[in-house]
């Protein structure tokens, strides 16, 4: 099945006065470009909140924890640092996203997550050590899959998002 996607640009006129625009060509122009970039533009969330993209799919962070426990005691992490674990939710939009050979192409999988730190680095995800971990799915539209996420950040530090990437638009979950 092959879905074409496209958008339609609105607008409203606060005057009232819908018969006449005093809006130049060139200003109608900016105007379309700021709307097509604000599309586009990064999703700044909390923790809690949900992120929507390209195809209708949805992404929640319902929670940010550390330093947390290991269901397995043999699962550490390394010296100076501590576990630190996100709950995620993917959900695939109405639209079923297919390749060229008709195989689902929405991928949510945990390394698409990253914490940010407040220097700007990123801390890619590590082994599972909370149940029920994240696994990577392809989504068929209208599923969903829910798990954590495991992440290994220095003792005592705080990160200032998770990021999702790639994402279109971008989106981040602050950290408070």
């Amino acid at each position: 099945m092959l879905v074409t996607l496209f958008g339609t640009a609105c607008g409203s006129s606060e005057g009232g006065d819908q018969g006449s625009s005093s809006q130049g060509s060139g200003e109608a122009e900016t105007t379309q470009q700021q709307s097509e970039s604000n599309a586009s533009s990064r999703q700044d969330l909390g923790v809690g909140d949900t992120g929507t993209f390209q195809y209708g799919d949805t992404t929640t962070i319902y929670s940010y924890a550390s330093p947390v426990q290991p269901d397995n005691p043999a699962v550490q992490p390394k010296a100076g640092n501590q576990f630190a674990v996100i709950d995620v939710e993917g959900c695939a939009g109405p639209v079923e996203v297919t390749g060229p050979d008709g195989n689902t192409q929405l991928m949510f999988d945990p390394f698409s997550f990253v914490l940010q730190m407040p220097d700007n680095t990123r801390l890619q995800s590590t082994v599972p050590a909370v149940d029920p971990a994240l696994n990577a799915v392809n989504l068929s539209a209208g599923d969903c899959v829910r798990g954590n996420v495991t992440f290994e950040v220095p003792q005592g530090q705080t990160p200032s998002y998770v990021v999702q990437e790639p994402t279109t638009p971008p989106a981040r979950w602050a950290i408070e």
